[in-house]
């Protein structure tokens, strides 16, 4: 299980049925199963320093101080972006190591263990590998990376965060993969020689084995997505990036807590393998649903779960996590090495006994953390079915229930109101949009409200929307058209409106470079509204043109008959 077997399984069952993999295990579960792994790992450390006075006490300055500035920062990222962004940063650059240290300290302990004899200079060797892997995974988030290739722990597209890249140059990233993985290769056979000179290839084997996990979980596929080798080779394809770094954490997060189980049973004071990990569950869950709680934008927080409170949660637990894990297994103590290399128990002490009413207090707290973090996997997981079945009922129990926990999506209300939209209920559609905008000021969200008024009729909100729309994206056809229209068939409108009005439609027809005839009927139409009898009948014949080449007969009958009742109308005055 440490040694990473399990993920090579996984490894072949994705390159060989990667589509059935993925049918029979969506992403959308990802939640739930992080609440049954991922999550009991950060657990798990949060045990390790805070569950006993005397290790709140060794480790007061990380576990108090420390953590203390971690979480400062993340409220600071919470409510300003560059703080927030410079917090991701730091995430996912110092991700790689996290999971690589913990592979060379596993290896470490496993050789130990099988009795090998390892000189300084080896050590310094094999450990100069997974430095070099760490530094590849790195170098594949900075520079100018190729689409899809970012090896990140965390999606940030679409947040209101950034990735603060160094910003290297296509030709100096190539050069330094190449150089960074000629050097990787160098030291691992530099390394497997000369453990080999002291120690048998069975005493080695299980530390090989983890080598190869931390080649598969890093070094092979950040080479073959750099330079577009094996793509069509499922785990190492730049498509399914995404998904393939999720089971690498998972993985990892197995490794994490098969070695604190083991060291549990072994402690000071020891806890059997089901209580400790249901202990490990609360508090790793608790960890993320408080601050998804209290820094909701209902209450203390600035942005939803999809706008980024979700990125600085993650990067928050996870630097807190690191921070902690890279004090609290050291091999070079004495306490760790007895009882991970030697296999020994320390000698029992007495401890002090905790205040009746905290444990069950805290257990309540993680209970209900599990509860609502439960209620967040399966309403997302229930989502993203009702989105492909086009499933608005479902869609909207799903959304209610997030909104229940304070765990709004604008993601799913602007899918919900898409679905609406489809089915031609405007009121729920320009709701729903409206929410999504609330959550997130997304121009997507402004466009779409910029549509749904206009069709609707509602000027005074639509003209609202589309000049926001406008305002960031001034050659937007569609919000440009959908003003105009707004404009046009206001009863308010003065000259000066309806004169915008047409310059309006008229620039959005450029944009689409007078091709499309349903932009032509409308253009026609607002000539008509300004009486420029010659414009509209130009304007009505060419998209009448159009959608006679296109063969669309039912939109050119509907435009002869408008060009008929418009003449006649202008006729009249």
């Amino acid at each position: 299980m440490g040694c990473g077997l399990l993920f090579w399984g996984f490894f072949v069952w994705m390159a060989v049925a990667g589509d059935s993999v993925r049918a029979l295990i969506p992403i959308t579960l990802a939640p739930m199963i992080a609440i049954f792994i991922g999550q009991p790992h950060y657990g798990a450390t949060l045990l390790r320093v805070y569950e006993h006075r005397k290790d709140r006490r060794s480790y007061a300055l990380f576990a108090v101080f420390g953590s203390a500035l971690i979480w400062l920062a993340f409220a600071a990222g919470v409510h300003n972006d560059v703080v927030g962004s410079l917090l991701l940063t730091l995430y996912l650059t110092i991700a790689p190591w996290h999971f690589a240290g913990q592979n060379y300290g596993i290896a470490m302990m496993l050789m130990r263990r099988s009795g090998t004899e390892i000189s300084y200079l080896t050590q310094r060797v094999f450990h100069a590998s997974f430095v070099l892997s760490t530094l590849l995974t790195i170098l594949s988030l900075h520079g100018p990376a190729r689409p899809n290739a970012e090896y990140a722990f965390v999606s940030y597209q679409g947040s209101a965060y950034n990735f603060m890249s160094l910003g290297m140059t296509a030709a100096s990233k190539d050069t330094a993969v190449l150089v960074l993985a000629g050097a990787y290769l160098l030291s691992l056979i530099a390394a497997g020689l000369m453990l080999l000179r002291k120690a048998t290839l069975k005493q080695i084997t299980p530390a090989a084995a983890i080598v190869v996990t931390q080649a598969l979980w890093f070094s092979i596929p950040v080479v073959t997505r750099h330079f577009g080798f094996f793509g069509q080779i499922e785990p190492l394809s730049a498509q399914h990036a995404a998904y393939t770094i999720f089971w690498v954490s998972i993985g990892h997060s197995i490794q994490y807590l098969w070695v604190t189980t083991y060291f549990a049973r072994r402690a000071e004071h020891p806890s059997r393998t089901v209580p400790f990990y249901a202990k490990c569950m609360l508090a790793g869950t608790a960890t993320f649903a408080i601050p998804t709680l209290l820094f909701a934008p209902s209450l203390l927080g600035r942005v939803s779960m999809d706008a980024g409170l979700l990125v600085m949660i993650s990067a928050a637990v996870n630097l807190h996590h690191y921070l902690l894990d890279g004090v609290i297994w050291k091999l070079r103590h004495s306490r760790i090495a007895n009882v991970l290399i030697r296999g020994e128990g320390p000698a029992q002490s007495n401890p002090v006994p905790a205040v009746s009413w905290v444990r069950p207090a805290l257990a309540t707290v993680g209970v209900l953390c599990i509860v609502l973090m439960g209620i967040d996997a399966a309403s997302t997981h229930v989502a993203a079915g009702a989105v492909a079945r086009r499933d608005p009922v479902a869609l909207k129990s799903a959304t209610d229930a997030l909104r229940w926990i304070h765990r709004d999506s604008a993601v799913l209300h602007f899918e919900l109101s898409k679905l609406h939209a489809e089915l031609g209920e405007l009121g729920p559609a320009i709701e729903n949009a409206a929410r999504a905008k609330e959550l997130q000021d997304r121009i997507a969200y402004s466009r779409s409200l910029c549509t749904l008024y206009s069709e609707a009729q509602r000027n005074k909100e639509g003209i609202s929307a589309c000049r926001h729309v406008l305002a960031s994206q001034p050659r937007d056809s569609h919000a440009a058209m959908n003003l105009a229209l707004l404009l046009a068939r206001n009863s308010d409108r003065s000259p000066a409106e309806l004169a915008e009005a047409v310059r309006l439609a008229e620039l959005a027809n450029r944009e689409r470079r007078h091709r499309d005839p349903y932009f032509l009927k409308n253009l026609a139409l607002i000539y008509s509204a300004a009486e420029r009898g010659d414009d509209m009948r130009r304007s009505a014949e060419l998209a009448i043109q159009i959608a006679s080449a296109q063969n669309n007969r039912a939109l050119e009958e509907q435009l002869r008959s408008m060009l008929s009742k418009l003449s006649t109308e202008l006729a009249a005055h």
